[in-house]
């Protein structure tokens, strides 16, 4: 409840276009819906996290990896393999256009694509 707030006084604070620090609290409560298991309602705030973040930041963003990233683990829950698959490799496009092959985001997202 705190996060839909605190999503709330920021989005009147920031005009649209909206700016990572929305895009930051839509990530936190899509986070809180996969931990109650509401699946789709967590996809829902990562994808409007994703959506703001490639509308407002620069092409290859390491946070525009991050909400890649995050669809496709809930994708992934939601066992839609192909869609998972696509937004994690575009995070491990991101990642390693940022980072070299030995850095814990990249690795991690090899991970994810392995499993």
């Amino acid at each position: 409840e705190y996060h839909h707030i605190s999503l709330e006084i920021k989005k009147e604070l920031r005009p649209k276009p909206y700016d990572r620090v929305v895009a930051a609290s839509l990530d936190n409560i899509g986070v809180v819906y996969q931990y109650k298991k509401d699946y789709r309602k967590a996809l829902e705030y990562h994808q409007e996290a994703l959506t703001i973040r490639l509308e407002t930041l620069p092409e290859n963003h390491q946070e525009q990896a991050a909400s890649h990233v995050n669809v496709a683990e809930v994708y992934d829950i939601l066992e839609d393999y192909s869609l998972a698959l696509s937004h994690a490799q575009k995070g491990l496009s991101i990642y390693r256009a940022n980072f070299d092959d030995s850095d814990q985001y990249v690795s991690m997202v090899k991970e994810l694509i392995l499993m």
